[in-house]
């Protein structure tokens, strides 16, 4: 697999590749105009499924057009919402740092954080629907593989999810933006995961190693 721009984040596709086996049934969070989310639809064939996630609604938009024109649609489900802890039913979203020097805003770095990963605090721009991995897939059904790429919301993310961690137990592929995200890995230790860099090296769990951009999780036997 992968992406329609092979220069596109080859340590998280080359980690997909692998893992990623036909008749998967998947989640992209924050899949923006469908860098992973059309390689994983290719990948997962016509037995498989792929639901992906955006918060920004021209992206969600954008994507379903995309596997319309790609003959995609029938294995991906667009889903327009953020990726929380499911607590709030609607949150704020926040513009990221790629604002277009025409003054018009950019379809990148959309987050429900309220900071972009160098800390610069970032004004709301709307309330959108919220929701967790949880409370979207009914208990018991399967999933096998999380994509995780929500600007520095990876925790939420995470803690919206500890029944399909402790139960489902999918292969988790993250960016983790900021030291808070980082901290976050400590939620799939706790759910009997190991932790790995895209390259395969294992992270470890005691001690404070320094952040790692790309990472995947994988279910302890």
């Amino acid at each position: 697999m992968s992406a329609p721009d092979e220069t596109y984040e080859p340590d998280m596709a080359a980690v997909m590749d692998r893992h990623v086996r036909p008749g998967w049934r998947c989640a992209d969070l924050g899949a923006h105009h469908g860098e992973f989310t059309l390689p994983l639809a290719r990948k997962v064939g016509p037995e498989g499924h792929v639901t992906a996630f955006d918060a920004w609604e021209e992206n969600a938009q954008t994507l379903s057009r995309r596997a319309e024109r790609e003959g995609l649609a029938e294995r991906i489900t667009v889903v327009h919402a953020a990726v929380t802890d499911g607590r709030e039913p609607e949150v704020f979203i926040y513009p990221g740092r790629r604002r277009k020097d025409n003054g018009l805003r950019s379809d990148w770095e959309w987050s429900v954080t309220g900071y972009h990963a160098e800390g610069e605090k970032l004004p709301p721009d709307r309330r959108v629907r919220a929701l967790s991995l949880d409370q979207y897939f009914p208990a018991g059904e399967r999933l096998d593989l999380v994509k995780i790429d929500i600007e520095g919301a990876a925790a939420l993310a995470l803690a919206g999810m500890r029944w399909l961690l402790s139960q489902a137990r999918p292969v988790v592929a993250l960016e983790f933006h900021d030291a808070a995200e980082w901290a976050a890995r400590r939620m799939l230790f706790a759910a009997g995961y190991d932790l790995f860099r895209a390259s395969g090296e294992p992270i470890p769990e005691k001690g404070d190693p320094p952040r790692v951009f790309h990472c995947y999780a994988l279910p302890r036997a």
